[in-house]
């Protein structure tokens, strides 16, 4: 009677396990993934000022500072040879 339980209560769990937020973790399933970087320690006390003055993480900060930097003139013509690379691969997958 007890093993039933324990089996039962073992199923249960491991159900709950294979089901749980995974599907809501971005990290898990690799819908917007992240890599480490370095970053300098005086600017990162910028970052963490902005990030708790806006009240927004600090990934998000950063990315939108790299966009903001990304779209400068300086590197127009880098990002769209990037871009260009990127269509090219994805065109010769399909």
């Amino acid at each position: 009677m007890a093993e039933d339980f324990l089996s039962d209560a073992a199923k249960g769990a491991d159900h709950a396990l294979k089901n749980n937020d995974d599907a809501k973790n971005p990290y898990k399933i690799n819908r917007n993934g992240s890599e480490t970087a370095q970053i300098r320690t005086d600017t990162l006390g910028e970052v963490r000022f902005i990030a708790t003055v806006t009240h927004e993480k600090i990934i998000n900060v950063l990315d939108d500072l790299i966009q903001i930097g990304l779209e400068d003139p300086k590197y127009k013509d880098l990002v769209s040879l990037y871009q260009k690379t990127q269509n090219a691969l994805e065109n010769s997958k399909k």
